[in-house]
């Protein structure tokens, strides 16, 4: 019998839930996590917890999140654990987050929401979507459920990853990063889904948002992936034309931030795509699945990649 120990957010939800399942679990809820609950189960299934506890000696941890970097930077953290994610519908979620977006840009609908403050009757004409390049950095499950939605309206979705390999046909092509300068003239619309490694803090520079020239930038990956300062330079710019940013390097994100009184930025709380747990318990048991058969699929984690 797996135990499991969870606690925290949707911790209590998620024990009803695989309390009703016909999988053999003893799975205990608890308000405040103690050693003596990790030493007794199995499993650790939650967002991140205090650091206070030594989840060292923990077999499995499945992170409620689709982020783990709040248990793989742990000083803690064991790399023999077992890590999984929750997936779940979070990439679809992402995608109407960021096609709102997208359709709000180019129908000018906050021009015209602004005109209508004054009660200004000024045109501010729509631009089709059709045809437009949108370069979506990562090709993993959120960039997959975002192209699934972009494509619809016809426009081309290209993949940003290690290997410059199309992983799946949602996408019209990838490439490396190193080689997005070679398609950056076409794009109309970046979209930022990668998650915080060493590699991609702080790589969304200077360097790189001057290969564009007025393109949307949504960000609905990690705040510490974007240098902040170099984001606004390149709007005043014109490098990028407005950016949406749900992700912050420091959330709440202060209110002596400069980014709140920018014109040209829109900030949402860390909302893109909100966990349920409908999606944690469709992922949990899909992983304990591969986890008993002792397998490996697209929801564990590859703790030397960190992702």
């Amino acid at each position: 019998m797996l135990k499991i120990i969870t606690t925290g957010r949707l911790g209590k939800d998620f024990a009803a839930a695989l309390d009703k399942s016909s999988e053999d679990f003893e799975i205990k809820y608890v308000d405040e996590l103690t050693s003596g609950d990790i030493e007794w189960a199995d499993c650790l299934a939650a967002f991140p917890v205090s650091n206070d506890i030594d989840i060292s000696g923990i077999g499995w941890i499945h992170s409620f999140g689709a982020g783990v970097e709040g248990f793989l930077q742990r000083d803690d953290f064991d790399s023999t654990t077992i890590l999984t994610r929750t997936v779940g519908n979070l990439g679809f979620k992402m995608g109407e987050f960021c096609l709102c977006h997208i359709l709000n840009f180019y129908q000018n609908t906050l021009n015209v929401y602004e005109n209508k403050k004054q009660k200004k009757w000024e045109s501010s004409y729509p631009e089709s979507v059709e045809g437009k390049t949108v370069l979506i950095l990562g090709s993993g499950e959120m960039a997959k459920g975002i192209a699934s939605l972009l494509t619809k309206l016809r426009m081309k979705v290209i993949g940003v990853n290690t290997s410059g390999n199309k992983i799946h046909d949602i996408f019209s092509g990838c490439v490396k990063f190193d080689e997005v300068k070679s398609i950056a003239n076409s794009v109309s619309c970046i979209i930022n889904t990668l998650p915080l490694t060493d590699k991609t803090h702080g790589l969304l520079n200077e360097k790189f948002f001057t290969l564009f020239q007025n393109a949307l930038f949504i960000n609905v990956g990690r705040g510490q992936s974007v240098a902040t300062g170099d984001l606004i330079n390149a709007i005043d710019a014109d490098n990028i034309a407005y950016a949406v940013l749900d992700v912050f390097e420091t959330e709440p994100l202060p209110v002596s931030s400069s980014l709140w009184d920018h014109p040209d930025i829109y900030i949402s709380p860390h909302q893109a795509a909100v966990t349920d747990v409908e999606d944690i318990v469709e992922s949990f048991l899909e992983a304990y699945r591969f986890v008993k058969e002792k397998r490996m699929n697209y929801l564990f984690v590859d703790v030397e990649k960190s992702y």
